[in-house]
């Protein structure tokens, strides 16, 4: 959550980097503080304090950051019991305090903002607080100030203390950064970081940036660049210093790798910045950076009292990586020890070891320093300035990932200097290891995970969406209007909209194509008439009451031809693509018709299949057509409702659906392309509704119009409209879903475009105000079961603007009403405006004047401007929460219909705001995820299947990973795959109305659904691979009984990975490289809770995955002669896969997560499973649980709704993710388990840092 993208103005990606050189260090155990008293009162109604800290004692207690206190009152800024704590002292004695929901117990750093700002109109709004660039609107305990006041303690005479509470207590450990405070000012973040241009990375800005700042009389700037305490603002506010709270090189461009401060399981005490380990019992710990097995790097460490340490290294990736219990479980390490006074060397392999392998140095002191070489694998050590070489160590394997290590057999105490202390190398061409030589030693290509890898939530429609990313269309060609045909009446009525004229004779009645564009309006469920012939035996296109595509023929007095689509078509929020070609001479009768629905061949229902060379078909004849409507008797009924756009029909010949559209290699969407190179017969038409009626193929074959309207909605810019699937009964739409009204009170309905970032304007016009709003709603807001008699703007999650009589204007939200005084105005039409910044989440509302013509903006207080309010960023109506919202409309009672307008209509004459857009798919940002290959979609809500979608098999197949089924094929489930998402359809597996869902969806930069792959003895049908994601997935035949390979095309050994038969009822088989498999009989299954089972005969054939090739054994994994799937997981820069070992403790198991290059992880999404008992495949991710910990329990073998556990509860942290509950499935004591997981790395490619989770 407090990683993500919400703020950016960020800075491109190559740009020079801001180097922060210290930060100042206080270490609680010594009671370090910095102290300061004012001599004269500052400004007391507004400041803003800004701050970078990372924690060292991770602890539930209090740890003050900041704080002031007078007697029994005090202000605070805290870590408290892990959350962020907020108190500040009124002059009332009142105390606001606030505490987050969110935990912060990463071991990263945190950048904190926090403001008051007592004359705020908004009571919410008096203190803000951000953390990483994004605002925290989430309180567990929120007690905001009611009026506003003065903080009775940012006052003379009032002591100020960093790094304690004020009367000397509760002491934070940890590095405090770049610390200032603006006295008088209530400033954002973006003053002190900004965003990378992924938004993953947030960043500080320049030393000089920060001291242009105004500071005011109090305000000061602790850059730490000579010392803790002294004021770099030029305000001259120092500090005094009490404990010697020092500096350090560890800050918020550059970590070092001090020790796991989430490993206190290990039985080690951290302090001095966890540069100091303290043992009273036999434990370990590692550092929290790894580095690589080539190269060459040093560390040192003071053995403070000699009694039994052990200090070395570690392999973090090897099977069975680390754990916590109390000592590290070990695959590989290697270190010095102490034995009988004695430096001996020692190490483990592969689990086996811990013995004596010699002395390397007799006599062992209290205060013997010890330099720790690492040669690209070559392990030396220098002690007291003397170089040994243990003689006796295996050879280390350099494809791992290694750290420090520091081990205890009982008491003892160590010091370690990784560099952040400056010693220096007996061997000066060994490096520190750091974040920044890693960087420099390190070749990172990828580091922006939303290329490769998102979680996306949505709520069902029950219709059709996009799920994922909208993005904009590629401009290669631009449809300029449409047609839009209004519904009056689905009865003979002349006042439906239609398009008619008198087609000539002469043409084929056997061969033909049809071309349009079309975006529904009403779903009705009565046929709606695309296109019909009115003779005795006549024909037509339709949407039928199944609201599937239809073309029909009479062939007989009763006897009617039907070929209809099986996919059903009822999503109003996106434009669609038919091709019909029918060609009644073809001998087959399967090829005398075909429908393409956005590119893609349907699978087709028919009914009285027409015969061959069938002339039943009039459109070849002199007779009377008809668009929009069904044609009888020149009046029209049975009309359709929504959008049409470039209409074609040409005469004697087939086209494919490629002569009309092609693939956005921006989307992945179907979109439109030029039609000027097509040839017409002397029949054919082409209606691009640039006037209506003209027929532009050069025929002058021109229709008649009669009531359709020019619109700008077009297949490339899709406007947003009124969303028919999510309305409530009783909200009417017309005017292709611009236009609502009430039958009753308190009905409301939602727009079709949600909206996560950008600036977005839009307006509503309604002749009567009565109880009329409109404004935005999180997408938290659980609109379906809103029943009758609730509306949005009852609950906290919805904003919105009415007007209650010609002067006063009213904003609601939570059943409150703020009211504002405006001019009288000429309500002849009422327009309500709502602008929203979604990335800062703020929401302006106000109503526009049409005789002065500008918009009355009201803010949370009630004060009402004039002036463009949303580009100034300021005087905000509201600040909203969520992290995804819609713009919405509610009718608190009966009367007139609203009008939406984001720009189709040029917003009614109001003017757009300043750096605003009208809401349509061609506004939408730039996305920067690749093409979908793998789709993985649950039902949080009910027990519905998991469904596994990829392009190998392709659109509308889908897999079960919680059951033991063939493949199903449902054209109404995944119906495309997209950059940045997929399109679903209306099954209710995917997209049931009112139920929540997760897509898991992995990108791969290839296009298309793979080609075969010839490494291994069996050709697969197709490979997909992606070496910068690590995925290949490949469908090949099983052949005959036997050792098989198949190639995978990866380059590296897989080390998790997946079959699944397509054709028959069979388990899922697994192999992960982890602990459990010691041999190719070894297996799990994806389907069921049981741990590694033994085949007693080979599965995967004559050896395990190589780095070209997968082996199974037909006839044992695999059914001989059977369609396969094979997903194939290796090391990538975004993934890390191992084992670990559980503890059974709440404070539980860390596991460490490197990529293939050595560098940690921050993690987005796990897979765990035990090995050694029968439990769940655990999934989770950071999307569901924004902030740690992460608990929303979904199960892979298991299609049970989503359930919230602590017992499964972990954090995703810097570089790995943390065990805080005790289920078996996750974290039973000496329990094995296997990961993967799929994370960011935490040096971007030029070298920046994240944040703490």
């Amino acid at each position: 959550m407090f990683n993500n993208a919400l703020l950016m103005a960020a800075a491109a990606s190559g740009d020079s980097l801001v180097q922060i050189g210290n930060s100042a260090l206080f270490d609680d155990a010594n009671s370090e503080y910095l102290s300061r008293t004012p001599s004269s009162a500052g400004n007391l109604r507004k400041w803003t304090l800004s701050l970078w800290a990372y924690r060292c004692n991770l602890g539930t207690g209090e740890f003050k950051i900041w704080s002031a206190i007078s007697g029994s009152n005090f202000d605070m800024v805290a870590f408290s019991g892990n959350e962020l704590g907020i108190e500040i002292n009124t002059s009332t004695s009142t105390t606001n305090s606030l505490r987050s929901n969110a935990l912060f117990r990463d071991q990263g750093w945190y950048h904190i903002v926090v403001v008051w700002d007592s004359d705020n109109a908004i009571s919410t709004n008096r203190i803000r607080a951000w953390v990483n660039g994004e605002r925290i609107t989430s309180w567990r305990a929120g007690n905001f100030p009611g009026s506003a006041g003065v903080d009775s303690l940012t006052n003379s005479t009032v002591l100020h203390t960093l790094g304690a509470k004020a009367n000397v207590s509760q002491y934070f450990d940890g590095y405090l950064a770049e610390s200032v405070l603006i006295d008088g000012l209530a400033l954002e973040p973006t003053s002190f970081g900004q965003y990378d241009s992924t938004g993953t990375f947030w960043t500080p800005l320049s030393n000089a940036t920060i001291k242009g700042l105004t500071f005011g009389t109090n305000g000061f700037y602790l850059d730490n660049t000579t010392n803790a305490e002294t004021d770099a603002s030029g305000e001259g506010n120092n500090f005094t210093n009490n404990n010697t709270v020092t500096t350090s090189t560890h800050t918020p461009t550059q970590l070092w790798p001090i020790f796991n401060a989430a490993g206190a399981g290990f039985s080690s005490g951290v302090s001095d910045g966890n540069t100091k380990v303290t043992y009273g019992a036999a434990g370990a710990n590692y550092s929290i950076i790894s580095f690589p097995g080539t190269g060459k790097f040093v560390a040192q460490c003071t053995a403070d009292d000699v009694v039994s340490n052990g200090i070395g290294w570690v392999a973090l990736n090897a099977d069975g990586g680390v754990s916590t219990s109390n000592a590290l479980v070990l695959n590989e390490a290697r270190w010095i020890g102490l034995t009988g006074g004695n430096w001996i060397h020692s190490q483990y392999v592969d689990f086996v070891g811990g013995t004596n392998l010699g002395t390397v140095k007799t006599s062992a002191s209290d205060g013997d320093i010890l330099q720790l070489e690492w040669d690209n694998g070559t392990l030396t050590v220098q002690i007291n300035g003397t170089r040994y070489t243990p003689s006796n160590w295996t050879a280390v394997d350099t494809s791992l990932n290694w750290a420090f290590l520091s081990r205890c057999a009982g008491n003892g105490t160590e010091t370690w200097d990784f560099g952040q202390d400056g010693f220096t190398p007996h061997d000066t061409s060994y490096s520190y290891v750091n974040t920044t030589t890693l960087a420099s030693a390190i070749t990172r290509t990828k580091s922006n995970l939303e290329e490769y890898f998102d979680s996306t939530l949505y709520e069902g429609n029950g219709a059709g969406q996009r799920v994922g990313k909208f993005l904009p269309f590629t401009d290669t060609f631009t449809v300029g209007n449409s047609g839009l045909f209004k519904l009056v009446s689905t009865s003979q009525d002349s006042s439906n909209a239609r398009l008619t004229r008198t087609q000539d004779a002469g043409a084929s009645v056997k061969k033909f194509s049809f071309s349009f564009w079309f975006k529904r309006g009403l779903i009705n469920n009565t046929n709606q008439y695309i296109y019909s012939d009115e003779v005795s035996l006549y024909s037509g296109i339709l949407i039928n009451t199944s609201n599937q595509i239809e073309i029909f023929c009479f062939t007989g007095a009763s006897t009617v031809y039907k070929a209809a689509t099986t996919r059903v078509i009822t999503d109003t929020s996106q434009w669609n693509h038919i091709v019909i070609n029918i060609d009644t001479s073809q001998a087959t009768a399967a090829d005398r018709q075909e429908i393409y629905l956005n590119g893609v061949d349907q699978p087709l229902t028919i009914s009285n299949q027409i015969s061959q060379d069938n002339t039943s078909f009039t459109i070849g004849t002199a007779v009377p057509i008809g668009i929009g409507s069904f044609i009888s008797n020149s009046s029209p009924r049975l009309p359709f409702d929504g959008y049409l756009a470039e209409f074609v029909y040409i005469n004697n010949v087939n086209l494919a659906a490629s002569n009309f559209g092609q693939v956005d290699t921006s989307t992945g969407r179907w979109i439109p392309k030029s039609l000027s190179g097509l040839s017409f017969d002397a029949t054919g038409f082409y209606l691009n509704f640039a006037t209506l009626g003209e027929d532009v193929s050069g025929n002058d074959n021109d229709f008649t119009n009669a009531n359709v309207v020019q619109a700008d909605d077009t297949p490339t810019v899709n406007f947003a409209v009124f969303d028919a699937n999510f309305v409530q009964s009783g909200f009417v739409l017309s005017n292709g879903n611009q236009t609502a009204d009430a039958s009753s009170t308190n009905k409301w309905g939602t727009i079709t475009l949600p909206i996560t970032t950008g600036k977005w304007f839009g307006v509503a016009t309604t002749t009567d105000a009565n109880s009329r709003r409109f404004g935005v709603a999180s997408n938290e807001e659980d609109f379906v079961n809103l029943g009758s008699g609730v509306i949005p703007t009852d609950d906290e999650y919805a904003w919105a603007v009415a007007l209650s009589n010609d002067t006063t204007i009213v904003a609601r939200n939570d059943s409150t009403n703020v009211t504002g005084t405006i001019q009288t105005i000429d309500r002849t039409n009422d327009r309500y405006a709502v602008a929203i910044d979604c990335d800062n989440r703020k929401v302006w509302l106000g109503v526009y004047d049409n005789s002065a013509g500008n918009i009355q903006w009201i803010d949370g207080g009630g004060t009402v401007r004039t002036t463009d309010v949303p580009a100034s960023g300021v005087n905000e109506t509201y600040i909203l929460t969520g992290t995804s919202w819609r713009f919405f409309a509610e009718h608190g009672g009966t009367g007139s219909a609203q009008t939406i307008d984001f720009g189709q209509s040029s917003f009614g004459g109001a003017s757009l705001p300043s750096g605003f857009l009208g809401l349509n798919q061609d506004n939408m940002p730039e996305g920067e995820s690749y093409l979908t290959a793998f789709s993985w979609i649950k039902n949080r809500d009910a027990t519905d299947s998991h469904m596994l979608f990829d392009r190998v098999r392709g659109i509308y197949n889908d897999l079960h990973s919680d059951a033991a089924v063939s493949q199903v094929t449902n054209v109404n489930t995944l119906q495309r795959f997209l950059n940045g998402g997929v399109q679903v359809g209306n099954d209710v597996q995917v997209n049931t109305a009112s139920e929540s869902y997760v897509a898991w969806n992995w990108y791969m930069e290839t296009a298309g659904s793979g080609t075969s792959n010839t490494d291994g003895s069996t050709n697969t049908e197709a490979t997909l691979v992606d070496t910068n994601l690590g995925l290949s997935i490949s469908k090949f035949d099983s052949g005959a009984s036997g050792d098989h390979t198949i190639g995978h095309g990866l380059g590296v050994v897989p080390e998790f990975v997946i079959f699944k038969e397509l054709e028959s009822a069979n388990n899922w088989a697994v192999y992960h490289s982890g602990a459990g498999f010691t041999d190719t009989q070894d297996y799990l299954l994806l389907n069921t809770t049981s741990g590694v089972g033994d085949n007693g005969a080979s599965i995967w054939g004559a050896a395990f995955p190589t780095s070209s090739v997968l082996g199974f054994t037909s006839g044992q994994i695999c059914n001989v002669n059977k369609e396969f799937l094979a997903m194939a997981f290796a090391p990538s820069q975004f993934t890390s896969i191992g084992s670990y070992v559980g503890n059974g403790n709440a404070n539980g198991a860390f596991i460490p997560t490197v990529n293939s290059l050595g560098v940690p992880i921050q993690p987005a999404w796990t897979i765990v499973k035990r090995t050694d008992a029968a439990n769940s495949w655990g999934l989770g991710d950071g999307v569901r649980d924004p902030f740690n910990p992460v608990n929303q329990y979904l199960a892979a073998d298991n299609n049970a709704a989503e359930a919230s556990y602590s017992t499964v509860d972990k954090d995703y942290v810097l570089g790995g993710f943390k065990a805080r509950g005790t289920s078996a499935g996750l974290n039973a004591s000496g329990g094995t388990y296997i990961y993967m997981a799929f994370g960011t790395p935490i040096i971007d490619v030029d070298g920046r840092i994240i944040t703490g989770r």
